[in-house]
């Protein structure tokens, strides 16, 4: 069967689509794109089928929502029967996560400009390998998200309504904190310090090394400095009362999950642990994405420097095509790719299409959730509740925002690292796409401001400087 006639079947067989826009690359894309599929089969959570469109270095990501809902009912069907299930799957993922922290670190060690090719070629592929370990296991977030989204917080809210709603989304709020929090936190002391005449500059150097790859996503890296971290730290106008603010709100949710923790029976219970557990892990997979998407394109920089090679045609090769390029041959099939992209990924096959045939996937993959122009009103999944007005600003990639301002309405495909800034001005957050366990979700719990996730269509609906109302309470975003 023709790709393009795979495409068409897939689409006409399948009821709900997750349709992700963002920045992105063939090359970078590659891991978590194979992964969903090839990676989680053995384990029987594959996502089956997988279709990834590019074009002028953005990239459409499409799969079926009908499967992530019912693998999430298997997972939660699995952790009844024998408690403790997810976790045994997240310890074994753990030995994964220790490897992919250490290579990363073999890497840092190293000059690769002094490597030979075959000595940079070992190093590459040790990497990836150990690289696409390190994504399985964490892709089922999706599942326990989706589910809980489409199937699980609509019981709640029958059940319990908006005030029961909020109560479940605080007890299945982790207490552990993100990565985000994590580097917040540290900066907060490192600007105390700094502020009592402290020598800082030893731990501030260290920090940069620890949290360098925050910015990145799957089409831009860059490695922060000291300098950048330094500036944020004067920016901070009182570190004592922002650290103890953190540390507050941490001791809220404990004690509000400890008023409310006898209120849902033992499934529900049941439910938020895989909640809370998916959640954290989540954060694990997209911090590690940060850092995978930073080596990755380090190594695309160092090949494209030894190589007659230029840098963006080195984004649309694959892991083997970059192999052979090492070891000296020439590969020219990128080519084909670099206007009109696209990666197809099931049981059988992984094939990255380009040319005309790629051009025809994409139109048909960017049309799939087309929707009629009079529509002034979307529904989606409660991720925050709250009630506001705002001026919306659509953002579908950050380095392209010209205007947003504080009080305005964030409204995204789905957010990333790159977004906070937006994000803690913002009033409230819409997202096309994402669950429960999503770094919009996480974010705006921890930020305490409204949002809405997987609309599916918002970016599509409403147009920037449209004045909207977000009811997170019940899920419903409109234009007023």
């Amino acid at each position: 069967m023709k790709p393009i006639d795979r495409l068409k079947e897939y689409i006409s067989s399948n009821k709900l689509f997750v349709i992700e826009r963002m920045p992105g690359v063939l090359h970078t894309i590659h891991h978590p794109g194979t992964s969903t599929v090839m990676g989680l089969k053995d384990q029987g959570y594959s996502w089956k089928n997988i279709f990834v469109g590019m074009h002028n270095d953005q990239i459409i990501i499409t799969f079926s929502e009908d499967l992530m809902i019912e693998l999430g009912e298997r997972i939660l069907k699995e952790e009844k029967a024998k408690p403790d299930y997810y976790e045994s799957m997240i310890e074994k993922w753990k030995g994964y996560d220790k490897a992919y922290k250490e290579i990363c670190q073999k890497i840092e060690s190293l000059n690769l400009k002094e490597l030979s090719n075959q000595e940079l070629k070992e190093i590459y592929s040790e990497f990836n390998v150990i690289y696409s370990q390190a994504w399985e296991v964490t892709l089922t977030t999706n599942n326990i998200s989706y589910y809980t989204d489409n199937v699980y917080t609509p019981k709640i809210l029958k059940k319990y309504g908006e005030d029961g709603l909020k109560d479940f989304l605080i007890l299945a709020t982790p207490t552990t904190k993100t990565f985000i929090k994590k580097e917040e936190e540290d900066l907060f002391k490192l600007a105390i310090k700094k502020k009592q005449g402290k020598d800082i500059s030893k731990e501030l150097e260290d920090h940069a090394n620890k949290y360098h790859w925050l910015k990145n996503n799957y089409r831009d890296v860059i490695r922060l400095d000291e300098k950048y971290f330094l500036d944020h730290i004067n920016n901070i106008k009182n570190p004592e009362k922002e650290l103890e603010k953190l540390e507050n709100e941490l001791l809220e949710l404990k004690e509000a999950q400890r008023r409310i923790k006898d209120k849902f029976s033992d499934e529900e219970v049941t439910q938020v642990k895989l909640i809370r557990l998916a959640t954290t892990l989540q954060d694990d997979r997209k911090k590690n994405n940060l850092m995978g998407d930073y080596y990755l394109l380090t190594f695309i920089k160092e090949i494209e420097r030894r190589t007659d090679y230029n840098y963006r045609e080195l984004c649309y090769t694959t892991i083997e095509e970059m192999k052979r390029i090492l070891d000296g041959e020439k590969v020219s099939d990128m080519k084909d790719r670099l206007d009109y992209c696209v990666k197809m990924v099931n049981w059988d096959c992984n094939q990255n299409l380009g040319g005309e045939e790629a051009k025809e996937m994409f139109d048909i993959l960017e049309n799939i959730d087309q929707v009629k122009e009079d529509i002034t009103e979307v529904k989606g999944a409660i991720a925050s509740p709250g009630k506001v007005k705002g001026v919306a600003r659509i953002v579908l990639d950050v380095s392209k925002v010209k205007v947003f301002n504080k009080g305005d309405i964030l409204i995204s495909s789905m957010t990333r690292p790159e977004f906070i800034p937006l994000m803690k001005i913002a009033k409230a957050i819409v997202t096309d796409e994402g669950g429960i366990t999503c770094h919009a979700a996480i974010v705006s719990r921890e930020l305490g401001i409204p949002c809405v996730i997987g609309t599916k269509i918002a970016t599509k609906i409403f147009k920037d400087d449209d004045l909207v109302e977000v009811d997170a309470n019940k899920g419903v975003v409109k234009k007023i």
